[in-house]
């Protein structure tokens, strides 16, 4: 997980550098060496923040991690978790998203544990799991339909979350 933050860290960098060379370019109105590096030196600095930024999100919801246990039953484990978003009609909250081996359960991000909060679908009730799309081209979330309620959660990868989702509903019901 460390090595994949350094790679994108290092990939804004990059695209950040090459889009900033033009831009420094055109704006001193010649294409130097010196411009190349002010490019390159502006870039890099672009990617660490952005880097520091997501490692410091990552950090804050660390501790939301060590509650899940305690909402556990002895022979249940986790199989998948994630920073997700969970909006509902007058709420989006921010949190962590786990997959265990009976249900779905979002934690959001807060200081106590509040039950009233959390949210928890066993897999059994699950009817229907579809991918999320931004302006219908981009996949950026997973609406979960359960019996009596559905959920929108934005997530990192959303395929691989509906794949195990859907993996673990087959063993559930096997």
């Amino acid at each position: 997980m460390k090595n994949r933050n350094l790679i994108v860290m290092m990939a804004v960098g990059l695209c950040l550098t090459l889009i900033l060379f033009p831009t420094v370019s055109y704006l001193w109105f010649d294409f130097s060496v010196q411009s190349l590096y002010l490019a390159t030196v502006l870039g890099m600095v672009c990617g660490v923040i952005y880097g520091l930024v997501n490692y410091l999100r990552i950090r804050k919801m660390e501790h939301i991690s060590g509650s899940i246990h305690s909402l556990l039953r002895e022979e249940e484990r986790v199989v998948l978790d994630g920073i997700a978003r969970c909006t509902s009609i007058n709420k989006t909250m921010v949190g962590r998203l786990y997959l265990t081996t009976d249900k779905i359960v979002f934690l959001p991000k807060q200081e106590k544990l509040d039950v009233k909060l959390m949210i928890q679908c066993n897999l059994d009730q699950v009817k229907q799991i579809a991918i999320k799309k931004t302006f219908g081209l981009f996949t950026n979330g997973l609406k979960i339909c359960g019996l009596n309620k559905d959920w929108t959660f934005t997530v990192d990868f959303p395929e691989d979350w509906k794949h195990l989702i859907n993996q673990q509903i087959n063993i559930v019901n096997a």
